[in-house]
């Protein structure tokens, strides 16, 4: 930027200024994976430093929890996008004591289903 504004009004230069910040950020939208830059479409950002946060907190939340199980990471993807969140726990006490151990302090809804028919429909008892 400092190259390009050399010998400019101060108009001038803030107006190159602008115009290399859109750009940037136009560039680095179009060159991130798809889902992330719906996001950055969606919510409008103004600048590229926000792009960049945005992208980075988004591919935090979208890593496959498999290889994170710690409970910041259930934390920040259980609050994610701000509701009130529910837990579904199955095969009895296993889950809800697993839930337990990492201190989420939410209430569990245990629901037990049941294969009456053996036909794969299963039912709540």
């Amino acid at each position: 930027t400092t190259a390009l504004t050399l010998n400019k009004t101060t108009a001038e230069a803030k107006v190159i200024s602008e115009i290399i910040q859109t750009q940037t950020l136009a560039v680095f939208i179009a060159g991130i994976q798809s889902d992330i830059r719906l996001i950055l479409k969606a919510t409008k950002v103004p600048t590229f430093e926000e792009a960049v946060f945005l992208a980075v907190e988004e591919e935090k939340l979208n890593e496959k929890p498999e290889y994170k199980t710690d409970t910041d990471f259930i934390n920040t993807y259980v609050n994610r996008n701000k509701t009130e969140p529910v837990f579904v726990t199955w095969n009895g006490e296993t889950d809800k004591k697993i839930l337990n151990k990492l201190n989420l302090d939410y209430v569990l809804l245990n629901i037990t289903t049941y294969d009456v028919h053996l036909d794969n429909n299963y039912v709540i008892r």
